[in-house]
């Protein structure tokens, strides 16, 4: 975890599309 970071809404965006794109794999897998 980056916490240096001035932005800390880009990273809560970030994390939040690599959460997306996890669901989105297991929904495919599944």
């Amino acid at each position: 975890m980056l916490f240096f970071l001035p932005e800390p809404h880009l990273v809560a965006t970030q994390h939040s599309t690599v959460q997306y794109t996890q669901t989105a794999r297991s929904r495919r897998a599944g």
